[in-house]
């Protein structure tokens, strides 16, 4: 039996049995978080995540005004407070169990994205394969993976990003005030996760006018302009409604805080020191091409080659386009390039404050794996076709280089547990010290609740100090077990410390590590030491 013959029964039998496989990946996957989920150390983010929460809380079940004085008051609370509510109706109290909820619901609302983002890429590209194809892309991708767990901010932004643009998506395709009224539902959570989501309402809007007008040139019906111009209003008003529905801060002032939020959002108010290339540069001074240049030294090599392969292929659409004067664009296609290109733009021509790599931009990550989804149709369809074994090897050639990578970044991805999130592919050095010479590793200090458990588990002293370098690590206290907690005492005054833990970052730290001969414990992650522990004493 011929080789290609195997092959079309393979394909035909995953058609048949695609229902079975699909719900196999989401148990898969599911068992896998269950699975990991208690692993992860605590970002230095998450308290200060929690307390938006609970400050809210606060101020809706105890009227506390500390609400309006709050430093991070502007900040949206559409998943914190939720957390903080389920923290209450479980009655946690031990910081432990408290943070390890907040993990495990922080995977789940991924994992919901997840399953959208398999609708998605099968409603976009009329194929079960996409689907599945385009949901491992997003899962088997290291960073995202991680922050899936930990990542209460841009992670969770993401996940309802997706959702936001799935509810615009069968709104354009539909047409109908129920779909209207849900996506300014969604679009709200958006913009409550993260003031950024104002991109949603902007897209929603240009797009039903671009409907609008259509309907108008191209016909006289009036019901069906005045249909349009209700689906407008409707989401517009559902939206701004749940907006500040959601978001308590807003319930006094609604419109002058918000304006407050979003003008805070394009000042943000941290100037600190970004590790790039070599050279530490202020947050508020970094080049145009500091996020381009961390989207491809942390993507899998074969995602990247997929994108660049679907914006071709895009691109000869737009060209042709032009030539002939009329749209050859699908509105799909272009709702993938404005999710894509317009916040990147965005980010570069307003020169917004962005640090610790491209977390901030997580939430354009499944418009580029779209591309890259496009670009993968691409590569099974024309012009190779039209070529005779050329086209044959190019594919087959293709094929393999992608399936390698994916597989090797799997291996990589269970070699690295818990952290993936310092994954950086073969673009970014060859070597791991290049690589943390040149780009920041740790940035959130979550490797200190192994350098913590070292400790604990190799001294059995009943009251062991620490002092770490720089603060962040002291938030990974509060994972550990209580009987650890009460025997590791954090400490400010080093010539008290019998240990100092260190994740190799900010430049005025460095000179504080103590020689190599007092290391005891070290993590590497693919040859690259992201954190270190010294006995002083």
């Amino acid at each position: 039996m011929k080789i290609q013959t195997v092959i079309q029964n393979l394909f035909l039998m995953c058609d048949k049995k695609h229902r079975a496989i699909t719900v196999l990946f989401f148990i898969v996957f599911l068992f896998t978080g269950l699975a990991v989920y208690k692993d992860y150390g605590i970002s230095c983010d998450e308290a200060r995540n929690r307390d938006t929460g609970l400050i809210s809380f606060g101020y809706i079940f105890h009227g506390d005004r500390h609400l309006f004085t709050f430093i991070d008051r502007d900040y949206g609370v559409a998943f914190h407070l939720p957390l903080v509510m389920l923290e209450k109706a479980l009655g946690l109290k031990d910081p432990r169990d408290i943070f390890l909820m907040r993990h495990l619901m922080t995977f789940l609302v991924f994992y919901a994205s997840v399953i959208i983002f398999y609708f998605l890429c099968k409603r976009i590209f009329k194929s079960w394969k996409y689907g599945i194809t385009g949901s491992c892309f997003l899962v088997v991708s290291p960073r995202i993976f991680a922050d899936s767990f930990y990542n209460s901010k841009d992670l969770v932004f993401l996940s309802v990003f997706i959702v936001a643009i799935y509810t615009l998506i069968l709104l354009l395709d539909k047409k109908t005030l129920r779909y209207a009224l849900l996506h300014g539902v969604v679009s709200a959570l958006v913009i409550n996760i993260r003031i950024l989501g104002i991109l949603i309402p902007c897209f929603t809007i240009a797009l039903l006018l671009l409907f609008v007008n259509t309907a108008a040139v191209r016909n006289s019906r009036i019901p069906q302009f005045k249909k349009s111009v209700l689906l407008i209003i409707l989401y517009i008003g559902a939206c701004a409604v749940f907006t500040v529905l959601f978001w308590p801060w807003l319930w006094e002032q609604p419109l002058s805080h918000f304006v407050q939020a979003f003008i805070n959002m394009t000042r943000f108010r941290w100037d600190g020191p970004v590790l790039y290339l070599g050279h530490y540069i202020p947050a508020t001074k970094l080049p145009w091409h500091y996020i381009p240049v961390w989207m491809i030294v942390t993507t899998p090599l074969a995602y990247t080659f997929l994108f660049f392969a679907g914006l071709f292929s895009l691109g000869k659409i737009i060209i042709s386009s032009l030539r002939q004067r009329c749209c050859e664009l699908h509105i799909h296609q272009l709702i993938i390039l404005m999710w894509f290109f317009i916040p990147l733009c965005a980010i570069i021509l307003l020169r917004s404050v962005v640090y610790d790599g491209w977390r901030h931009l997580y939430f354009i990550y499944p418009g580029f794996l779209l591309l890259a989804m496009t670009g993968l149709g691409y590569i099974a369809k024309s012009p190779w076709r039209t070529l005779k074994w050329q086209g044959k090897v190019f594919r087959a050639s293709a094929y393999c280089l992608i399936i390698l990578n994916f597989f090797s970044t799997v291996y990589l991805m269970v070699a690295c547990h818990p952290h993936q999130y310092v994954y950086f592919n073969l673009l970014a050095g060859l070597d791991g010290e290049s690589i943390r010479k040149n780009y920041e590793l740790d940035y959130w200090g979550l490797s200190y609740r192994q350098g913590l458990e070292y400790i604990a588990q190799s001294d059995s002293r009943q009251k062991i100090r620490i002092f770490f370098l720089p603060w962040v690590g002291m938030n990974n206290l509060a994972i550990l077990p209580e009987a650890d907690r009460k025997r590791l005492i954090q400490t400010d005054d080093r010539s008290e410390a019998d240990y100092l833990i260190g994740n190799f970052r900010w430049p005025n730290w460095q000179k504080e590590y103590p020689p190599e001969d007092k290391e005891v414990y070290s993590i590497k992650v693919s040859g690259i030491k992201i954190l270190a522990v010294y006995r002083l004493k």
